[in-house]
């Protein structure tokens, strides 16, 4: 046992401390609930404290083995566990675990993270967990975190406050390499008038100047809609309880039993998704940009989890629901047990389950039959009508091949991911035959590919939209097809819009204003045209076309094309990513035509106050690693870029005829740490950096690439800063942070600059504030 009750630790915060695992790998983890606060009319919360605890109790439940499905990885076990709470309202400390902890004064979470961070770095294969649950509030991008004493000082307005960005960045220098950060807190937009640069808050970590370590795997409990649903009655908030089902097994692989922070963040979102409600917003974990890493693993399990919703139209709570597992009866309720809009049934993997829900008079509601697989299923019914259609066809009068066909099609120009992952038997030997099969359909929508016979899981993932999966079983000499339509589209015109994820699908009332369309400013020497092609009253789309043959020489030549627009509040300026006339005679590495065409979309009332301007690039190849890359969707960037192939990736980088599409490829490859796997070697970075001297972004990016090696980057970084803003909203980014860690006198500067920009485009949109009448 490492439990500690001594002064000194508790002074800390520190509850769980093994000695014995100083200097070992181990993890190492501080979780803060903050839920009375200082500010008069602040709202206590009496969910984030029933969080922290709970997800302090997962990690000491294992620790113990006072639980099963508690925390447990051997190669890195709990090193330690620090805790703070603010949840009496009389100012009294909380007992936890036998004694009592601080409260989340600021200057209380500035001690614990500190002592936190000197245990995590005494061995760089540790892993790193930083868990905080209070208030949040926004302006733009930015999120401040709220602790207890937030609002004490009537000569500072920003006391008691931290930025999490800020946080997050100086985090990414600290050793361990694998760190966790969740912030579950609402982002609402605030009353308090927030600096439009610079920082707000107090920062818990200077901005010294370290080595980039690796930045941290980030879990945030809302996007910047101020969307959050929390707990009620003491109960956990939704987003918490989520991920402790996520972490007890939901998210863990059926291969190997582990949960990486990948699928944590997956499965974390789609348990999620069964509490949205009509005309309400998706509560989302926003996960950043990192490697992936094994987090826990659960034990082998001949049991999994399911489950069960409704139709919205449905009511759960009045309905009757039964569950047959191979035609005994394992599950039946009238209703839902508890407030969950869901029935959440433990059923025996791999046996056939027949689901049946009547009405509360007895009418019936739907009823399905499929064989469920661990470690989690997502059933509702009425059946899904999927937007794709599986079917497999049996070759007749050939003999049996080995392998099965599989061909998918997307008509039209919807970017779609389509992943087949093997599907094992837990701890079955590894045979040798491919476990993934990666498909983004790209020549004339379609795409072909040998399917080894037995038992895929087909995943679909589209930007925007919660990723469907379905399990399939083939045969040799089966052709197994796949037919995936277009989304919906709120106009014919915004279809392209859709496919590039800057408008979300469906059929949506996206209201019309009596407005004009934007004015739109172009800058003098930028040799381009914007052609008028639609106007709502609320959206406006423009075609841009290029006056130039190729507009990034290799000599060169060429500026970016930046264009400004404004409305009755707001101003924006946003790159333009054409490439020149020669983008019209675009074709795939196997010649078949894919012209890279540019739209510009003005929208005048942005949902998630995101930018008005949206400039996107349609390609049938390059389109799915783009919408991904625009949604910081990196996982699912990662493999769209592996669907591309070596072979294409090599012909963009080699060649260059499209710098732009060169350079989103080797964003998405360092970001999701595949160079090595790719064949994108540092020669090939430091070309794509100097043949095209007026792009910023390939100097941050090998900047990147270097900093991440531990090796000095000051040159490529004055480089970069010389050659302007960055035209890729990822590259902004990671020039304010490696500017910010390397103690560069212009770091404010470039912090200010990725403030203002848009981080859901793929390419560059900056919010400026509006000019002084």
């Amino acid at each position: 046992m490492a439990f500690t009750i001594e002064t000194e630790d508790r002074k800390l915060g520190l509850a769980w401390h093994d000695p014995a695992l100083a200097g070992k790998p181990a993890t190492h983890v501080l979780i803060v609930g903050v839920g009375r606060f200082a500010a008069p009319g602040l709202q206590p919360l009496n969910s984030t404290p029933a969080s922290a605890r709970a997800l302090a109790g997962w990690f000491l439940d294992g620790a113990t083995g006072r639980a099963a499905e508690g925390f447990a990885n051997p190669a890195r076990p709990l090193g330690s566990l620090a805790m703070l709470l603010s949840e009496q309202d009389d100012g009294a400390s909380s007992i936890f675990e036998g004694a009592a902890v601080p409260r989340a004064h600021f200057a209380n979470v500035k001690a614990a993270l500190r002592a936190w961070i000197e245990r995590a770095g005494t061995n760089g294969d540790s892993a790193a967990v930083l868990a905080v649950f209070s208030h949040g509030q926004a302006e733009r991008r930015r999120t401040a975190v709220l602790f207890e004493d937030y609002g004490s000082d009537p000569l500072d307005p920003y006391a008691g406050m931290t930025e999490a960005e800020q946080l997050i960045d100086a985090l990414s220098t600290l050793v361990p390499r694998d760190k966790l950060v969740i912030l579950d807190c609402c982002r609402m937009q605030v009353d308090l008038q927030l600096p439009h640069q610079g920082t707000f808050g107090t920062a818990l970590i200077g901005g010294v100047a370290r080595t980039f370590s690796g930045r941290p795997q980030v879990m945030m409990s809302t996007q910047y809609d101020g969307a959050g649903y929390g707990g009620k009655d003491g109960r956990p908030t939704l987003f918490a309880t989520a991920l402790l089902d996520a972490l007890r097994g939901c998210a863990a692989d059926n291969d190997e039993r582990t949960v990486n922070t990948r699928r944590l963040s997956e499965i974390t979102e789609r348990i999620l998704g069964l509490w949205q409600k009509e005309n309400e917003p998706l509560q989302v974990p926003d996960t950043q940009e990192s490697k992936s890493f094994v987090v826990t693993s659960v034990p082998d399990d001949d049991r999994m989890t399911m489950f069960l919703s409704l139709d919205e139209p449905h009511d759960i709570r009045t309905a009757r629901i039964s569950v047959f597992e191979d035609d005994a009866t394992v599950f039946q309720t009238l209703g839902a047990a508890g407030p969950d809009p869901f029935a959440r049934v433990r059923v025996r993997s791999d046996r056939t389950h027949r689901l049946v829900a009547t009405d509360e008079h007895g009418d019936p509601i739907g009823e399905e039959t499929r064989k469920s697989r661990p470690p989690v299923a997502f059933r509702k019914l009425p059946p899904d009508r999927p937007n794709y259609s599986l079917r497999s066809i049996r070759a007749m009068g050939v003999a049996a091949a080995s392998d099965a066909k599989l061909e998918v099609n997307v008509p039209g120009t919807g970017p779609a991911l389509v992943m087949f992952s093997r599907v094992r038997a837990a701890g079955a030997d590894d045979d040798g035959l491919p476990t993934e099969i990666l498909m983004a359909p790209g020549e004339g929508g379609q795409a072909e590919s040998a399917l080894p016979p037995g038992v895929w899981l087909m995943d679909l993932r589209r930007p925007g939209i919660l990723q469907t999966f379905r399990h399939v079983e083939v045969s040799p000499g089966e052709t197994v097809k796949v037919d995936i339509p277009q989304p919906q589209s709120p106009h014919e015109w915004l279809e392209r819009a859709v496919a590039a994820a800057v408008v979300p699908p469906g059929p949506h009332r996206m209201g019309f204003f009596d407005h004009e369309a934007p004015a739109l400013r172009i800058n003098a020497a930028a040799g381009m045209r914007l052609e008028p092609r639609a106007h709502d009253g609320r959206l406006s789309l423009f075609l841009a076309e290029d006056d130039l043959e190729e507009r990034f020489s290799q000599k060169g030549s060429g500026a970016p094309v930046w264009i400004e627009a404004t409305g009755d509040t707001w101003r924006e300026r946003a790159f333009v990513p054409l490439i020149g006339r020669i983008g019209h005679y675009a074709g795939t590495w196997s010649g078949t035509p894919d012209p890279w065409e540019v739209e510009v979309l003005a929208d005048d009332r942005p949902p998630r106050r995101g930018a008005h301007l949206a400039s996107y690039a349609v390609s049938r190849q390059w389109g799915p690693m783009l919408a991904f890359l625009g949604r910081r969707n990196f996982p699912e960037a990662g493999a769209a870029l592996r669907a591309i192939g070596t072979r294409a990736l090599r012909e963009a980088m080699e060649k260059a005829l499209n710098p732009l599409a060169a350079i989103c490829a080797a964003l998405v490859a360092t970001a999701t740490h595949q160079t090595k796997a790719l064949g994108i070697s540092e020669e090939r970075l430091r070309n794509l950096c100097d043949r095209f001297p007026t792009l910023p972004d390939g100097a941050v990016i090998l900047a990147r690439y270097r900093l991440r090696e531990g090796r000095d980057a000051g040159e490529l970084l004055d480089e970069a800063l010389g050659r302007g803003v960055p035209v890729t909203s990822l590259a902004v980014d990671w020039l304010a942070e490696a500017l910010a860690i390397t103690g560069h006198a212009r770091a404010a500067e470039a912090r200010d600059t990725a403030m203002s920009c848009d981080p859901a485009k793929a390419f560059t949109v900056l919010q400026l504030p509006p000019e002084a009448p």
